[in-house]
This record gives structure tokens, C-alpha cells and sequence, in this order.
């Protein structure tokens, strides 16, 4: 993982990205921007594991470019890949409102691409 410097522009399409999540869409513009500053921007390689299942949750993340698997953890069987996420969709939305173990892993199957 490498944390990287917010490119011009981003928070406002972050910001944008946290409006079409159904518990931050109630608030209003100066609340968001208690938010932004608390976000920061993190490039995986692909086949890096953002968080495994059964960690305890200390982060929201939403994807600002790239892809990620969101795999299932099985005892005896090979992982399973139960959703591809993109641009702008969202997960560990619950470590936000519990202190439940994450319930999947995540995996980068895409590394973000800032040139374009």
C-alpha cells in the first residue's frame, strides 16, 4: 500500500463519491467537509490485500479508481469472489457504525491509474 498525494480536483469528486452513500447522503455540505480531511488516498498493487476477513475494522473505503475483489474466506476451500468493485463504489462501510470482524477480505485486482 502507498498512501499518495490528493491530485487537484479529487476532493470535490470525493466528495461527490460520499453523497451517493446512503448514510453520509443526510449531510449537509459543511459537514462533509469535516469529513474530507480525514480521507486520505492509498494505491495497492494488484493481488494486494487491502484487509483480510475477521480483522477488526478501523476504515471506510471507497474506490477512486481501480478495482477490487471482495472475497469470502472459506475453511477448506479456495477463497471465493462474491463481488468486483469500481470507481466510486464502496466497503467497510460496517467497521464505521460497529465493532463487528470484517466480514470479507478485499483484494486489488486493479491498481489505479492516475495518468489519465
Amino acid at each position: 500500500m502507498q498512501i499518495l498525494r490528493m491530485p487537484p480536483g479529487a476532493l470535490g469528486i470525493l466528495a461527490g463519491m460520499l453523497r451517493k452513500v446512503e448514510f453520509f447522503t443526510p449531510l449537509e455540505v459543511p459537514q462533509l467537509e469535516k469529513i474530507l480531511p480525514n480521507i486520505r488516498l492509498q494505491a495497492y498493487a494488484s493481488g494486494e490485500t487491502v484487509f483480510r476477513q475477521g480483522e477488526i475494522g478501523d476504515a471506510f473505503y471507497i474506490v477512486y479508481k481501480g478495482k477490487v475483489d471482495v472475497r469470502l474466506d472459506r475453511k477448506w476451500w479456495v477463497p471465493k469472489t462474491v463481488a468486483t468493485l469500481g470507481a466510486g463504489e464502496f466497503f467497510g462501510e460496517i467497521a464505521l457504525v460497529s465493532s463487528e470482524p470484517r466480514t470479507a477480505s478485499i483484494v486489488c485486482t486493479e491498481p489505479p491509474s492516475f495518468s489519465s
